[in-house]
């Protein structure tokens, strides 16, 4: 059963398109969270968890860490369950209109992009995940 405006020749450039989104946001995915960390991020973040009273560094800054951490991983699924909700309902119409084996394709799909994103590109996450349990310890 098709839908009005997919047939079976509009099938493989929805399942291109899929894919490209896939690549793409592979590949934007930890730019877009390194970007947000290096400029964005700490104007939501107290200057008090990152500087003494007397302007130096804190020598404790597994608060500011934990701050940084929880802002990138807020971002990083916000990014991974937009990049889902569109695999989920791409795949449904370059697979018939049929969304339970949508979900069976967009979950394994989107988990293989959170595990590439969160261990590629200089494991920017996971740096940050150190950093954070280094200045706690």
């Amino acid at each position: 059963m098709m839908s009005q405006g997919v047939t079976v020749n509009t099938r493989p450039k929805h399942f291109i398109i899929f894919v490209a989104v896939n690549l793409a946001g592979y590949l934007f995915i930890p730019y877009a969270v390194g970007y947000a960390h290096s400029y964005l991020n700490g104007v939501f973040i107290p200057n008090s968890l990152r500087w003494d009273q007397a302007g130096g560094l804190r020598a404790d800054r597994t608060g500011w860490y934990l701050a940084q951490l929880s802002i990138a991983g807020i971002e990083w699924l916000g990014l991974l369950w937009l990049l889902y909700r569109f695999n989920r309902s791409n795949a449904s119409v370059w697979l018939d209109q049929r969304p339970e084996l949508a979900r069976l394709v967009a979950l394994p799909t989107t988990g293989i992009i959170c595990m590439l994103t969160l261990f590629a590109r200089d494991s920017f996450l996971l740096w940050l995940i150190k950093r954070t349990i280094h200045a706690a310890l």
